[in-house]
C-alpha cells in the first residue's frame, strides 16, 4: 500500500509535539511532532512507500527531520508548486499511483487552497487508475493554554464514499440508470446502504431484460429498504434526502391498488425519467397483456401470459408465443378489421374462449377512428423503429404517442 501524505513547514518556529491519537483509539497515546510517523507506525505492515507532496520551501525546512524519524522507509519526495492547479496534481497523482493498487493519503498538512482540488484529482485519478483508497487521514489539533497540545486523526474515508455514493443516488434519482460496477470499489461495510444499491442496481437490471413485473416487485423493496434507513437518521443524515426521494418516486407508482394502474405509473416514470425504449417496449406488452385479459374476462391481473395459455387447450403453434399471437389476432382481426390475417388465425376463437363482453368493451374503447389511428401510429412510428433498430423519424411523437396508448389501455 502506499502512503501519500502532505508536509508543511510548520510555521515560523516548525511543529511542535502533540499528544498524538487515532480517533477510535483514543487510549493509545504517542507524543509527536510529526503525525506522519505515528501513522506510518500503525500501518507499517501494509505500507510499501512513503510518498510525500513538498514544497522547496519545505524540503529545506521540514522534511529532513521527517525523513530521520523514518530512516529505514522509502520515501518518494513529490515536488508540488504552492500554486498548483488541479490538472498538474491529477497529473502528479496519476504518475505516482501505482496501477490497481492500494493507498493511503493524509491530508492534515495539505495547503488552504488544496482541498477541493484533491477531492476532484483524488476521484479522478482513483477512476483512471483503479485505485482502492483505504484511508484518508486528517490531524485535528486541539490547543490548550494550560496543557500540551493533542492532535486527534480521524479517517474521513466514510465521508468521502458516502460523497460517492450521494452521487449514485443522485444518477439513479435523474435517470434511473444503477450498476453494481458502479460501486465495486467503494469501502464501505454499511448492510443496509449496500442492500439498497444492490437493489437499484436489480431495478435498472430488470428494466433492461424488459421484466415488467420484477420491476414493481423490486420497487417494492427498494421502498422497505429506504424505510429501514430512515430508522437511523443521524447514521445516514447525508443519504437520506436522496433515498426518500428515490422511494417516495416508486411509492407514487406503488400506491396504486391495482396492478394495472401501477404499471400505468411506471411507464409514465419512465418517460419522465426518458428511459423511452423502456416506455415503449412495456408500453406494448402492456397493451397487449391488457386486450387478453379484457377479451378473457375474467382474468386475475396478476397472472402471466404463460400461466393464462396453460389453462387453455392450445395447439403448440399458439401456445409457445401465446401473448404476442393472441393480441396480434385482436388487434388486426378485432380492432383493426385487416382483410389479410395468416391462416392458421381463422380458428383462433376456437381455441380461445373470447367473451362476448370483453370484445364489446376492446371495440368500444379502440372502435373509434381517434384510437385507430392512435394503434397505428404507435406501432408504425415508434414501437417497431425501437425495437427493430430503426431510426425515428419523429422523436417528439414518442412520449405523445405513448402516453396516448397508457390512456386506451386505461380505459380497457
Amino acid at each position: 500500500m502506499q502512503y501519500f501524505t502532505f508536509l508543511g513547514t510548520g510555521g515560523k518556529n516548525g511543529y511542535r509535539e502533540a499528544c498524538t491519537y487515532f480517533e477510535n483509539e483514543p487510549e493509545e497515546i504517542e507524543i509527536a511532532r510529526y503525525l506522519q510517523e505515528v501513522i506510518y507506525k500503525k500501518h507499517a505492515d501494509e505500507i510499501s512507500e512513503v510518498l510525500v507532496f513538498i514544497t522547496p520551501e519545505v524540503k529545506e525546512k521540514t522534511f529532513p527531520e521527517l525523513r530521520a524519524l523514518l530512516p529505514d522507509v522509502k520515501i518518494t519526495e513529490i515536488m508540488l508548486p504552492a500554486d498548483v492547479d488541479t490538472e498538474d496534481f491529477v497529473k502528479l497523482l496519476q504518475e505516482h499511483l501505482k496501477q490497481d493498487g492500494e493507498a493511503l493519503f493524509d491530508v492534515t498538512h495539505s495547503f488552504r487552497h488544496l482541498p477541493m482540488k484533491f477531492l476532484f484529482a483524488l476521484r479522478y485519478a482513483e477512476q483512471m487508475k483503479n485505485t482502492k483508497i483505504r484511508h484518508i487521514y486528517y490531524g485535528m489539533m486541539k490547543y490548550y493554554e494550560s496543557a500540551q497540545e493533542e492532535c486527534c486523526i480521524t479517517d474521513v474515508l466514510n465521508d468521502y464514499e458516502t460523497q460517492k455514493i450521494s452521487s449514485l443516488l443522485s444518477q439513479f434519482d435523474q435517470s434511473l440508470t444503477a450498476q453494481v460496477a458502479d460501486w465495486e470499489g467503494f469501502v464501505t461495510t454499511d448492510q443496509k446502504v449496500e442492500l439498497f444499491l444492490q437493489r437499484l442496481a436489480d431495478f435498472n437490471e430488470m428494466l433492461e431484460l424488459c421484466e415488467f413485473d420484477a420491476c414493481l416487485n423490486i420497487a417494492q423493496r427498494i421502498t422497505e429498504t429506504a424505510r429501514s434507513l430512515t430508522k437511523d437518521p443521524d447514521k445516514y443524515f447525508m443519504l437520506l434526502p436522496l433515498t426518500q426521494k428515490i422511494s417516495e418516486k416508486l411509492r407514487g407508482v406503488l400506491s396504486h391498488p391495482k396492478t394495472k394502474d401501477q404499471k400505468s405509473a411506471l411507464i409514465r416514470v419512465l418517460l419522465a425519467h426518458h428511459r423511452f425504449q423502456n416506455a415503449v417496449t412495456f408500453t406494448d406488452e402492456f397493451f397487449r397483456e391488457e386486450l387478453i385479459r379484457t377479451a378473457l374476462g375474467n382474468i386475475s391481473p396478476k397472472s402471466s401470459m404463460a400461466e393464462v395459455a396453460s389453462l387453455l387447450h392450445l395447439p403448440d403453434w399458439l401456445r409457445k408465443d401465446f401473448g404476442y399471437t393472441c393480441s396480434q389476432y385482436i388487434r388486426d382481426s378485432l380492432i383493426l378489421g385487416k382483410d389479410y390475417v395468416p391462416p392458421k388465425w381463422y380458428d383462433m376463437e376456437s381455441y380461445v374462449p373470447f367473451s362476448g363482453a370483453g370484445v364489446k368493451k376492446i371495440r368500444f374503447v379502440t372502435g373509434n377512428p381517434e384510437a385507430q389511428q392512435t394503434i397505428l401510429d404507435f406501432f408504425s412510428e415508434v414501437r417497431n423503429p425501437i425495437n427493430h433498430g430503426n431510426t425515428l423519424k419523429n422523436k417528439e411523437r414518442l412520449p405523445y404517442l405513448t402516453e396516448k396508448m397508457l390512456s386506451i389501455v386505461d380505459a380497457l
